[in-house]
């Protein structure tokens, strides 16, 4: 009563960043846990030697959550609930939706009493398969983890195998009575949703970027065409440079010419005017 007495005594903003936090060490668990326990289930062999030689060599441990992911999907898979360990990342998960107000309808409670309960019941349910078919091949025979072998097999003991099967089947049929179907449709349109949303902003983004491209082709061809045009204008501008240049001589090369007829006329005149000048001192002279 106190801890939910706390709880409603926090503002509104400290709960939405106790909140958001719990969300993301749920998720970031999650998804180190999956890929720790998948990976376990490939390279059991080599982790479990690793682990019972004690071996501290990162090095040496090929499960992809390192040394420490091997260690702890060592403990959930061989020694407590086999392949039902499964259940455990995905539960964290639904944990970091459910406080980032992602699945909202979903209810917590329920959902947390219906994930353990088939944690257990599926390990026994394995554990008991697997000692019937002494299945030894896979995970050292250990199906539904050590912990689940050790109750199947006090259950075989006392009452029997047959007894035994039933029981588990039951508890089977029974939680499925109990588990509410309206939650998987629930989770089954909010996976319908994300994917179709995902699917849009790619689409979308697909398109923005092949517009964006052909926005880019028709820019570079217009500069390209100004290019053209604007050294078109520049040989234009050439040719009546040009053309006024040839102009200019020529008119200046008229000018020379009419001028120089002017010019020796003008010199026949001063060389006439010297020589009567000439004419007229040496008769004087005389």
């Amino acid at each position: 009563m106190k801890l939910f007495s706390f709880w409603q005594n926090i503002d509104n903003d400290r709960k939405n960043v106790i909140s958001f936090i719990s969300a993301v060490i749920c998720i970031i668990v999650s998804v180190f846990l999956g890929f720790a326990i998948i990976s376990y289930f490939f390279t059991w062999e080599a982790d479990q030697s690793v682990i019972q030689q004690g071996s501290s060599v990162l090095g040496d441990v090929e499960n992809y959550g390192g040394q420490q992911g091997s260690k702890i999907a060592h403990v959930l898979v061989s020694d407590l609930f086999g392949m039902s360990a499964l259940i455990i990342p995905v539960l964290l998960l639904f944990i970091g939706l459910k406080c980032m107000s992602v699945l909202k309808s979903v209810r917590m409670l329920p959902t947390l009493m219906l994930s353990i309960s088939l944690l257990f019941f599926s390990s026994w349910l394995l554990a008991f398969i697997s000692i019937s078919l002494h299945l030894v091949e896979f995970l050292n025979g250990r199906l539904g983890g050590q912990a689940s072998e050790v109750v199947v097999d006090w259950l075989i003991h006392m009452f029997g195998a047959f007894p035994t099967l039933f029981f588990l089947v039951s508890l089977i049929i029974i939680w499925l009575f109990f588990l509410d179907f309206n939650i998987l449709l629930k989770i089954k349109d909010y996976l319908v949703s994300l994917s179709s949303n995902i699917y849009i902003r790619f689409k979308n983004r697909k398109q923005t970027d092949s517009s964006t491209i052909d926005d880019i082709v028709q820019e570079n061809a217009k500069l390209e065409l100004e290019k053209n045009r604007a050294s078109d204008l520049g040989d234009e501008v050439d040719i009546l440079d040009n053309e006024v240049i040839s102009t200019v001589d020529n008119s200046l090369i008229d000018e020379a010419d009419s001028s120089e007829p002017a010019g020796n006329n003008i010199v026949d005149r001063v060389d006439s005017s010297l020589t009567a000048n000439h004419i007229t001192d040496t008769a004087n002279t005389i």
